[in-house]
């Protein structure tokens, strides 16, 4: 059984190896270095296991290819062209640091999705708990007068009662849906609807589709770096895991690209009314007739991480306050359908 590593392990793994090869040092003789100052049991196995396979004659790309989970074909793919134009010590560093870009570009992506989502979930479960425990109290409560109660009152009293009677089966069905969306991922229709709809929605979808942009972006630019034609750095670079929806396009650019056409031609063709930003091809249409493709790719990178810092601002400062102020209101609803009544009864006493 193979060794399972963290994004975070494999991150310190290339730039590590980077630095070592950059300071002239033999991978044998590096790899080695880094097995005898691992202090992590994973990492070791993995290392030996690189090690193992260096002495039998093995290139370092075939040897990473064992770990397919760890490192995706875009990165093997780089590493055999370090390894053939004897750059791989740099093409390790940039692959370092779009690694750790990422990390970070994902950490931030998480954080303005999740804190309304788990706002979203404390509302339900506090209404939840209003619902299923309060009111039934309070409905037992007003029962025992004969008064009618205010029209809110009357329909909080009958949705709690119809929660409390249908609780399970709306657990049973949301657990049902939960567990088909989960599922669904691993086919390729599902998969392509859930993308589709993702990547559609108002400000979440521009933000998963600019951090789909920063990533291809980057690899484009290692790749012409290290002096990989265009067509074929778009062809590789296509093979990133990005969103279906936003892969389906980029592949297409990449085809129309090897067929003989210009990016340019691609977007008289009506593709750029899709999902890539009209912007971006422009960039790599005039890259293409340049040949200065890397030096406009890291203006279009800083471009597009700058909108996407600013959008993951926005929604800290904007949704934050929405999502407090609507779990006030309906809160205080619910106490309000609550309390309207023992106003009336106090005008009794």
């Amino acid at each position: 059984m193979r060794p399972k590593l963290s994004a975070k392990q494999v991150h310190q793994f290339t730039f590590q190896l980077a630095t070592l090869l950059q300071n002239q040092l033999p991978l044998a003789k590096a790899l080695h270095l880094m097995a005898d100052t691992a202090r992590e049991r994973a990492v070791k196995r993995f290392l030996h296991d690189i090690i193992q396979q260096i002495h039998q004659g093995q290139p370092l790309h075939l040897s990473l290819a064992e770990y397919p989970k760890l490192f995706n074909s875009v990165f093997l793919h780089l590493v055999r062209i370090g390894e053939s134009m004897g750059c791989l010590a740099g093409i390790l560093l940039q692959l370092a640091a779009r690694q750790k870009e990422q990390q970070q570009l994902q950490k931030q992506l998480i954080k303005a999705l999740s804190y309304p989502l788990f706002i979203l979930l404390f509302a339900l479960l506090m209404c939840a708990v209003l619902l299923l425990k309060v009111i039934p109290e309070f409905a037992r409560l007003f029962q025992q007068f004969e008064q009618n109660l205010p029209v809110l009152t009357q329909q909080i009293i009958d949705l709690s009662a119809w929660l409390q009677e249908h609780i399970t089966g709306l657990v049973i069905a949301l657990s049902s849906l939960w567990l088909m969306l989960m599922l669904g991922k691993r086919f390729y229709k599902m998969r392509n609807i859930l993308a589709w709809l993702t990547i559609r929605l108002p400000f979440i979808g521009n933000m998963i589709l600019y951090a789909n942009i920063i990533q291809y972006s980057q690899t484009l630019k290692i790749m012409l770096t290290a002096r990989v034609s265009l067509d074929k750095a778009l062809n590789i670079a296509s093979d990133l895991e990005l969103n279906p929806s936003v892969k389906r396009q980029v592949k297409q650019l990449a085809t129309t690209v090897q067929q003989g056409k210009s990016i340019r031609q691609y977007t008289t063709q009506g593709h750029s009314f899709g999902l890539l930003p009209p912007y971006m091809l422009q960039i790599l249409s005039i890259g293409e007739e340049t040949s200065h493709c890397s030096q406009l790719l890291d203006s279009l990178i800083a471009d597009y991480q700058q909108r996407l810092h600013n959008m993951i601002q926005i929604s800290m400062s904007l949704i934050e306050p929405a999502l407090m102020l609507g779990l006030g209101l309906l809160i205080g609803l619910l106490i309000m359908a609550v309390y309207l009544p023992l106003f009336n009864l106090g005008n009794l006493f």
